[in-house]
């Protein structure tokens, strides 16, 4: 239905939407209005700093609040949750809030997979904004930022790994079981490989001059808690790892696999090890996985 065609009732609440949304007041209830837009507003901006307290500590705060307020303006919240809110943030920052970089930057998809493209080509509509909040985002140089949208990326896998549920069947064998090859594994969905062109994990207020490109590689994971009866959950811990690590947990996955598969994909071209170098590196990272509780057994 057009808007020509709605009832006056309908116009009306589409217009409150719009100026709920925009930040704008229109007509004589300016007053009551800015009421709803306050509430709306803080709410949005409250989950939105709860998933990313590092991005918003490193922003200005009026170019954080201009961010948030084009966020409410042009993108649709379809679930009220607090982590599907911050996925949908972070998705509107990579698809349609930051301008072409140079460098690569991780894309996110709802299964929690890190997919590297490019930096979003395409800017967002402001013609429904103020010229104050179009020049607060325009005047950020992001190439003083580099990193800001793998940092985003990066707290967002926080959030995502620390409400995963426990998993039965936690991989306890020893190395002597697992290389028997009667034992297969596959990686915990509470578990993430991650790769970025920044050590995402050390920026904070004080050091953002210094962050400088460095390759970076993390496994995010749900640190477990186990008892004789039960499994409740950990802190949510990264570790550093190497590219070897990553290409394996990447397979790990997507296939349930015994310790010939592994050592058969390290001999693979996309990794490239000698049988000697992937059975050494298995006999080092098999135990670390297991101790970490990141391995889930048939």
């Amino acid at each position: 239905m057009t808007t020509e065609k709605m009832p006056t009732f309908q116009k009306q609440q589409k217009d409150l939407v719009k100026q709920i949304r925009t930040g704008q007041v229109r007509g004589s209830e300016g007053r009551r209005i800015k009421v709803y837009q306050e509430l709306f507003f803080n709410n949005i901006e409250g989950f939105c700093a709860n998933g990313f307290p590092v991005l918003k500590s490193v922003l200005p705060e009026p170019v954080w609040k201009a961010w948030v307020r084009a966020f409410l303006v042009h993108s649709e919240c379809h679930s009220p949750y607090f982590k599907d809110i911050a996925e949908q943030y972070l998705g509107f920052l990579n698809e349609t809030l930051l301008p072409v970089l140079s460098h690569a930057a991780p894309s996110i998809d709802v299964e929690g997979q890190t997919n590297f493209g490019g930096w979003a080509e395409v800017l967002p509509d402001y013609s429904n904004m103020d010229n104050q909040t179009q020049t607060l985002i325009n005047a950020v140089n992001l190439h003083n930022y580099p990193w800001l949208l793998e940092l985003a990326h990066y707290e967002w896998v926080e959030l995502y790994v620390s409400t995963r549920e426990p998993q039965q069947g936690v991989c306890s064998s020893g190395l002597g079981e697992l290389m028997q090859n009667n034992i297969r594994v596959r990686l915990a969905d509470s578990a993430l490989p991650l790769a970025y062109q920044h050590p995402v994990q050390t920026i904070k207020v004080g050091n953002v001059e210094g962050i400088t490109e460095s390759l970076t590689s993390l496994l995010v994971y749900q640190a477990w808690q186990f008892t004789s009866t039960k499994v409740e959950q950990g802190d949510t811990q990264f570790v550093l790892i190497d590219l070897v690590s990553v290409h394996l947990l990447h397979f790990l996955q997507n296939h349930l696999a015994t310790f010939n598969d592994m050592l058969e994909f390290l001999q693979t071209p996309s990794v490239g090890l000698t049988r000697e170098q992937a059975t050494h590196f298995l006999t080092q990272a098999l135990p670390d996985f297991v101790e970490r509780g990141v391995l889930i057994s048939n």
